[in-house]
């Protein structure tokens, strides 16, 4: 508590070097030096009160100033004092007494001394551009907050709170290179913090690396159990790996953690609906479209169980909404198959458009607008969007294929026998003569 107030003290008079996050310094009851802050504190206390008769002033502004700082002197928990026991915005309000306080002095002087000669006018004048060209320069540290980050984390590398928060930006728009080296770095500093382990999950599970992925968002369990993120990607990565029982197992935890997780839920939903538990799964799927009602995966997950039932009627509107709020192309697609398992082939025709329209390079999206086509009668039409989807990916036997059976009916049985030998080479048989 004693330090505290000097270190505000000697940020208000020599305001240079202010940082958002400052070094968190270690508390030791133990070290002399630490004992120097209180005493000192509680020593100008007394002087001010055996001074009061002559004047009241400073006793009153240092009475308010330490009263208005003692919440945050560390007699209560503070939420982020994980971060640093001091902040300047603290500072702010119990600041007024002391600037009253300095501001009345300095009156007082330049009546007694300084009004006379003008030098009280010129002192007051220099400080005032000072402070102004250090206010100027404080203010670009601020321009957004990748700067904010970065520049904190100039004057404080250890600062783990921004090496996570930049991390998280950075990973936001696709650098998992730096954002991989930040929360590497927030995990060194604070290990024991389950959201550091996490973001390195995430951003390891995006750079292709599965199994530091796993790890360290089982570190991340392992460190706080109770951290709903950790958990969920957790469950994510193990999903990807085919181990969906023990995911299973991690998505139910999320919700126990944090039971408006909605995409949890619809994993929930996912997986149940894979092991055949259709009333389960759409229970799940609801759930989770009660908390998100824009949630792709689930409005797509409970369509396709509607649709199963032959309940097409309903399963529609929940695949036009999920093809209304995705921004790719999955839920046009499902919509699609949907039109397409209904006979509708021209209305399949037009969503896979619409898809196509979203990745033109995306070879499924050639290869369902061919099959729709084909299916409505145009397979002249159809011949183009085979032959774009075997050029986006070769190795697509069903699209050689579907590709030679198209020419065939159009009459260009040559171009098709070519065709089928690609496919038959890459099936790892012996081509027809």
């Amino acid at each position: 508590a004693g330090r505290v107030i000097w270190f505000y003290i000697g940020k208000l008079a020599w305001p240079v070097e202010l940082i958002f996050i400052y070094p968190r310094w270690e508390v030791d009851a133990g070290s002399v030096l630490q004992w120097i802050f209180p005493v000192l504190a509680v020593g100008t206390l007394i002087g001010l009160w055996v001074i009061r008769r002559r004047t009241r002033g400073p006793l009153a502004a240092y009475l308010l100033y330490t009263g208005s700082l003692f919440p945050t002197m560390g007699f209560f928990n503070v939420y982020a004092f994980q971060f640093s026991y001091v902040a300047d915005h603290w500072n702010y309000l119990p600041a007024i007494a002391l600037l009253v306080g300095a501001a009345w002095t300095a009156v007082w002087l330049w009546q007694r001394y300084g009004s006379r000669t003008g030098t009280g006018l010129g002192i007051a004048m220099v400080v005032t551009l000072l402070l102004s060209v250090q206010s100027w320069r404080h203010t670009h540290g601020y321009r957004d907050m990748e700067t904010f980050y970065r520049t904190t984390l100039e004057r404080n590398e250890g600062a783990w709170m921004a090496h996570l928060n930049l991390g998280v930006l950075l990973i936001s728009r696709g650098d998992l290179g730096e954002a991989t080296e930040r929360f590497h770095r927030t995990t060194a500093l604070k290990p024991d913090n389950g959201e550091g382990w996490s973001n390195l999950g995430i951003a390891l599970r995006q750079a292709g690396d599965l199994p530091g992925a796993i790890e360290s968002l089982e570190r991340g369990v392992s460190v706080d159990p109770d951290h709903a993120n950790s958990q969920y990607n957790l469950g994510l990565a193990y999903r990807e790996i085919g181990r969906d029982e023990e995911a299973r197992m991690r998505f139910e935890q999320t919700v126990r953690i944090f039971p408006d997780a909605a995409e949890a839920w619809s994993e929930l939903g996912r997986l149940a609906e894979e092991q055949g538990d259709g009333v389960t799964a759409e229970a799940h799927f609801s759930r989770a479209i009660e908390l998100r009602p824009d949630l792709v995966d689930a409005l797509t997950g409970l369509g396709r169980l509607r649709l199963a039932k032959g309940n097409f009627a309903d399963a529609e509107p929940l695949f036009l909404k999920a093809a209304n709020a995705d921004t790719g192309t999955g839920a046009l697609e499902q919509l699609g198959m949907a039109y397409f398992s209904q006979g509708r082939t021209n209305d399949s025709v037009t969503i896979f458009m619409r898809a196509l329209q979203r990745d033109p390079r995306r070879a499924a999206s050639h290869f369902n607008v061919g099959i729709a086509l084909a299916a409505s009668g145009r397979v002249g039409d159809a011949v183009p969007y085979f032959g774009r989807a075997t050029e986006l990916d070769p190795g697509n036997v069903n699209s050689l294929l579907a590709l030679a059976m198209a020419l065939e009916e159009t009459g260009r049985a040559a171009e098709a026998a070519q065709v089928r030998r690609r496919a038959q080479l890459l099936e790892g048989g012996s081509p027809a003569p």
